[in-house]
């Protein structure tokens, strides 16, 4: 129950429901990353987190988690593992995330950046100076070989004021951005790259072939000319390509790898029977290009011929057993087939011939994380029946048996698991726990015995053989967590109160039966009973002002996360929370005063927004609607000082450049009106946003200033 609260809390800091907004398949993905981060399995949150920032790359809530899945982690590596190469890969993937993903992280994200900065230096200055542009660039290629996607695009970053290397690692980055599906960022490094070297018709082309996926076919168009321009061509980049490989193709019919580039192209334009036609022809020229075998499947694949590409790569794999890609999309298609069980199959054999192949792993979690019950628990069992000296593969398998109830086959993996490393305690811990809910104490206590005589300090042990000397505790305890799994709280509190040892665990679980129950006021009893034993308990200080917060008691809900942060000024999640806190209540005045104003309490209004402003005076909102009912009382001049205000506060808050040349304007301050409306335009276009009021904004604008040059 604890470590299902613990959930409970992480999930309410970056706010639930997760997304409501989008596809079940990202909320699970979602929530298993936090499931993942909350079980300190850090390396499996981050791919949870990474299947969602592909999906939704510019969503901060998800960047920031996976940033602190990679400081958690990084964190692990340096203290238990003394894995410092891992650890510094870790922080430099985490600061991409924190600072050069998206946008200006906030203040207390910045707090976090420099502290990860600052432990990376403090890392890379013992266990891998990099003195030189040459040794950061060899770094970040090798980062990107291995697959160390972010911590490459990071050191690039490092290159970018470097003369020499600018160009490339602008390009490279951009290159590695757009594989991540940050388009965003992409195009922001492309467009350096081009102003180091503006004539280079390489990133014209690349410029423009990511401006035509994110839709953007004018400016495409412009950047295809100047490619042509750039390489000595005169017409459209594509039909130029197009007309020279068929025209190659004509002169020589024989000559393959023309037939190969046409049929490239034609695939690109989505043209796939042509593309298809293209590549049997070449085929028949030179059938062990492999090349032709890989276009070949990727346009059946198109073409939804999912039996015949298989096939193909089939072949492939025929000449060259080791051919990893041709193994991974070969599982791609079993998994659009339906054919789940085939797919495992392939990316199994990947991860057999490379442990450590990111995209297979990817794959195959992503697979195992929608499978049911039923189908991980077979899977679990047959990778340990294939891998019987692998502790992880038998505890995994124990664990999941253990947790469907699957009692004998739990006790016998556990043993396994226990037999290949006696020096892990959670086999020991959790075979004794299955014995207990037996009720065979004898077995759970050699169990127990077993394990201290192999770890003698470990505290769960410890603690375990002493809840089990004291039987009756034990029975009415086990009894109380039965009630509580199925939802019988009433009883669980019966049965917890009547253990005569009342200790912080059991006082948690009496509060948090009281928590489930919804009877807020006995929860925070007994959580600050638990507090009374453990003063510096964080989870029992982190529910009590959760609880607080539920029953909109502000002043409780901030003193109990102070007090949490006396006791770790470092907590993020009291840091958040608290945050969160504070925004909350932004969020009501804001509310209020636009409520206020609807129903023409406009006083009021003005008076919540000056409270507003007093808690947070760079709240960009509280100023524009200010200057809104200020100029419906026919204050203009007032207004327009508000308006200019939200400007100052939030150089991006387009609608406050609106607002005061719109203002302006009315005052018949032309020449200061064009600026706001320059501003506004230029903010809008930044957006890619092109809508009524942009459209006026210009026209206003060309009409002031031609008559501001007339007069």
């Amino acid at each position: 129950m604890k470590k299902a609260i613990l959930l409970l809390l992480f999930l309410a800091l970056i706010q639930a429901p997760i997304f409501a907004d989008t596809t079940e398949r990202v909320n699970i993905y979602y929530s298993n990353g936090v499931t993942y981060f909350k079980d300190k399995k850090f390396t499996s949150a981050i791919l949870e987190f990474k299947k969602v920032l592909r999906i939704r790359p510019y969503d901060v809530t998800v960047q920031n988690a996976l940033a602190m899945a990679y400081l958690a982690r990084a964190q692990y590596y340096t203290d238990t593992e003394k894995n410092f190469k891992k650890a510094i890969n870790d922080y430099r993937s985490a600061l991409l995330y924190l600072n050069h993903w998206n946008e200006e992280p906030e203040a207390s994200k910045k707090v976090i950046a420099q502290n990860a900065k600052e432990r990376l230096i403090t890392l890379e200055k013992t266990y891998a100076p990099l003195n030189s542009a040459d040794l950061i660039l060899a770094e970040a290629k090798n980062l990107r070989f291995n697959g160390e996607l972010a911590a490459s695009i990071y050191e690039y970053i490092q290159l970018f004021s470097n003369q020499k290397y600018q160009k490339n690692a602008y390009q490279t980055a951009s290159d590695i951005y757009k594989s991540l599906n940050n388009e965003k960022m992409a195009i922001e490094c492309i467009r350096n790259a081009i102003n180091v070297d503006k004539k280079d018709g390489m990133l014209r082309f690349k410029y423009a072939l990511i401006l035509e996926e994110i839709g953007n076919e004018d400016a495409a168009m412009d950047e295809y000319k100047y490619a042509l321009e750039f390489s000595n061509n005169n017409q459209e980049l594509l039909n130029v390509l197009q007309n020279l490989w068929m025209a190659r193709s004509i002169q020589n019919p024989k000559d393959s790898q023309a037939l190969i580039n046409l049929g490239a192209i034609l695939q690109k334009q989505n043209k796939f029977e042509l593309a298809k036609a293209q590549y049997i022809k070449a085929r028949q020229i030179n059938p062990n290009d492999p090349v032709i075998l890989i276009n070949l499947a990727s346009v059946l694949t198109a073409l939804e011929d999912y039996d015949n590409a298989i096939l193909i790569y089939d072949e492939m794999l025929s000449k060259n057993q080791g051919d990893l890609s041709a193994r991974f999309y070969k599982g791609k298609l079993f998994e659009k087939k339906g054919d789940i069980t085939s797919a495992i199959k392939q990316y199994r054999e990947i991860l057999s011939l490379k442990k450590d192949d990111y995209n297979a792993q990817n794959a195959l979690n992503n697979l195992l994380s929608n499978l049911n019950s039923e189908q991980l628990s077979g899977y679990l069992k047959s990778e340990a029946d294939l891998n019987p000296t692998n502790y992880d593969a038998q505890f995994k398998y124990a664990y999941e048996a253990h947790k469907n109830k699957m009692y004998l086959p739990a006790i016998e993996y556990y043993k396994k698991a226990i037999a290949i490393n006696q020096n892990k305690p959670e086999p020991f811990i959790n075979l004794a726990q299955i014995f207990i809910l037996q009720k065979d104490f004898t077995k759970a206590n050699n169990v127990i015995a077993h394990g201290l005589s192999i770890l003698p300090d470990n505290k769960d042990l410890i603690s375990l053989k002493e809840n089990l000397s004291k039987q009756a505790a034990n029975e009415l305890y086990a009894k109380a967590g039965e009630f509580y799994n199925v939802g019988n709280y009433r009883e669980a509190i019966n049965l917890y109160s009547q253990i005569p040892y009342q200790t912080p665990e059991i006082l948690t679980m009496i509060a948090n039966s009281y928590y489930e129950l919804k009877e807020n006021e006995n929860a925070i009893n007994y959580y600050n009973k638990v507090l009374e034993k453990d003063p510096k308990n964080e989870n029992a200080l982190f529910m009590i002002a959760n609880l607080y917060m539920n029953m909109q008691n502000v002043d409780s809900a901030r003193e109990y996360l102070n007090k949490i942060l006396a006791i770790n000024p470092n907590s993020v999640d009291a840091k958040n929370s608290l945050k969160a806190l504070n925004e909350g209540v932004e969020a009501k005045l804001l509310d209020s005063a636009i409520s206020s104003y609807e129903n023409k309490n406009l006083n009021d209004a003005i008076l919540a927004l000056d409270k507003l402003i007093s808690i947070n005076s760079k709240n960009p909102y509280a100023y524009y609607y200010k200057g809104m009912i200020l100029e419906e009382q026919g204050k203009l001049d007032s207004a327009i000082v508000e308006y200019k205000k939200s400007t100052t506060v939030d150089s991006n808050f387009s609608l406050g450049f609106y607002m005061t040349a719109v203002a302006l304007d009315n005052k018949e301050q032309y020449k200061e009106a064009t600026v706001y409306y320059d501003k506004f335009v230029l903010l809008k276009e930044k957006d890619g946003i092109e809508d009524e009021y942009t459209k006026y904004a210009k026209e206003r604008t060309k009409e002031l200033k031609n008559y501001l040059s007339q007069n």
